[in-house]
């Protein structure tokens, strides 16, 4: 890269990072505590807690072990702790503080790996621009954008994976000149290890990676290099993944069993219950990840999809056209590889009857490649100045109505975001319905204080998000306890007054507030009158 190519790149990444801070830090303190983030702060405990008694049984809290987040969570609480010279026990009782402070770790990580993908993408593909237009659009892609700021796995793992293959494939390609780069292989082993040591399924990334470098080194005749890299690569994965889990050390194979059989019964038989056109079901079928795809991601990544599919099916007609089929031949590169693996990703959760949005997030860092490779193959194609300008005024005007003003519009609640086109949260909810999930939390804390006070008795569905940051107040699940127990009913979007509320002739209950995100009543707020 010439001098003045890497002052433009430098500039890049300064614009990259004003971008992230400003769609990751602002209310993040305030924004969403998600039902599963009530947990991972107790797995976090027990997880520090195991390591510090050497009760190492301790960090094996789930069939998704989740290992790497509660490194990072036990890892910022036992910080803090040495910051506020107090125990880890008392850091944990801070609930606000840890989630807060866990939260900025995160996205920090996640800014770091981002980063990271940028100089391996640039190296890959031999394209610095593809590479920074890549990891940007992901990066603010509302959706992803909103799942980047939860304590939660899925926008960490989605980098894991694509840093790894770019690893990994680095390493194929210096291999095939006879050139071992084992620090690039090792690294890749380490990446997939994490992301398997967060979600289970992850171990297919491995399988996948392992199976197919083998087998073009095969292809190309180099036996010996396939056995190396084999060899190499199977040690260093099982290496990291049973150092960073502990629980492994006393108990291997039966964490292992627990891991795999329960994995398998929730993915397979089990599942969470969506409403896919307002009919609950606990699997809504391949149709759910389709539609939700299409109406949660931006016009600018959904155009620059469509115009790679399109460009790349017209090159390959014209080639089979001009030579005959024999011509389509061709070596799996980089994209091809990528395509291989996220195809089946995809394929494979929709097969599962679990369904849950946050499964897609590791396709994002894909679909916004082979939109940038989109949007970079059209403009290539124009000659003409009048249509470059068009186009590139077509570019920032679906880029303002369809990701800067839905982000100021909706901030800070991004999981609702829906693409413009396809109306608001309240229009997506009659598509897929829209889960609780902890959104809009703290606004709905506001509400019922604002009316109640801070130490009244409140009924919920998701309980778990509202007593950690209402500790004065009694919080009940609105579906187990009698109407006598609370004085304040609270109901999100989906959910009916519970039969309990709708037979008591006595008690009843008036509307006097709601919570509005993005166009949808989300929290409506019950007072009891009788």
């Amino acid at each position: 890269m010439q001098k003045s190519g890497k002052v433009f790149a430098f500039l890049a990444i300064v614009v990259f990072f004003l971008i992230y801070a400003a769609t990751r830090l602002p209310r993040l303190d305030s924004d969403i505590i998600s039902t599963d983030s009530v947990y991972w702060h107790n797995r976090s405990e027990n997880f520090l807690e195991g390591i510090q008694t050497k009760n190492y049984i301790l960090t094996f809290q789930k069939y998704h072990p989740g290992v790497t987040l509660m490194w990072l969570m036990a890892g910022t609480a036992h910080f803090a702790s040495l910051v506020k010279n107090t125990t880890y026990d008392q850091v944990f009782l801070d609930f606000e503080g840890i989630e807060y402070f866990t939260k900025l770790t995160l996205v920090s990580w996640q800014f770091i790996l981002s980063i990271f993908l940028i100089y391996l993408l640039s190296k890959t593909l031999r394209n610095f621009w593809v590479s920074f237009f890549t990891v940007l659009l992901f990066n603010i892609e509302p959706f992803y954008v909103g799942n980047s700021r939860l304590i939660h796995h899925d926008a960490q793992i989605s980098l894991y994976i694509m840093i790894a293959f770019c690893l990994v494939y680095l390493f194929f390609e210096k291999a095939r000149e006879d050139k071992f780069d084992y620090a690039s292989l090792m690294l890749s082993a380490f990446f997939l290890a994490i992301a398997a040591l967060s979600k289970t399924l992850f171990m297919g990334a491995f399988l996948f990676a392992f199976s197919v470098i083998n087998v073009l080194f095969l292809l190309e005749k180099k036996s010996k290099v396939a056995f190396k890299f084999g060899l190499m690569y199977l040690f260093s994965y099982f290496l990291f993944y049973y150092a960073l889990f502990p629980a492994l050390w006393v108990d291997f194979s039966g964490v292992l069993k627990q891991i795999f059989f329960e994995s398998y019964d929730t993915s397979e038989g089990g599942g969470h219950l969506q409403i896919l056109f307002g009919e609950v079901t606990r699997d809504p079928g391949p149709l759910f990840y389709i539609l939700l795809l299409i109406t949660k991601t931006s016009l600018v990544g959904l155009v620059g999809i469509f115009l790679f599919i399109f460009q790349t099916i017209f090159k390959k007609l014209q080639v089979v056209i001009k030579n005959g089929l024999k011509s389509t031949k061709q070596q799996v590169n980089f994209l091809n590889f990528l395509t291989i693996f996220y195809v089946a990703y995809f394929l494979l959760i929709c097969y599962f009857n679990k369904k849950v949005d946050r499964y897609t997030i590791t396709l994002y860092p894909f679909l916004a490649l082979i939109a940038v490779y989109g949007w970079n193959i059209f403009y290539q194609s124009l000659r003409q100045k009048a249509l470059l300008f068009a186009s590139s005024l077509l570019l920032f005007i679906i880029s303002f109505y369809t990701i800067l003003l839905p982000m100021i519009k909706i901030f800070p609640h991004y999981l609702t975001y829906v693409n413009p086109v396809f109306g608001d949260a309240s229009d997506s909810n009659k598509i897929i319905g829209q889960k609780l999930f902890g959104i809009g939390i703290f606004d709905l804390r506001d509400k019922i204080i604002k009316h109640f006070g801070d130490s009244t008795s409140v009924a919920i569905n998701d309980i778990g998000p509202l007593q950690s940051i209402y500790p004065k107040g009694r919080v009940y699940n609105v579906l187990v306890e009698h109407p006598n127990s609370y004085k304040v009913l609270v109901l999100g979007p989906n959910k009916d007054l519970p039969k309990s509320v709708k037979t008591e002739k006595i008690i009843k209950f008036k509307q006097v507030d709601s919570v509005y995100i993005n166009g949808l009543e989300f929290w409506r707020i019950y007072k009891k009158t009788i």
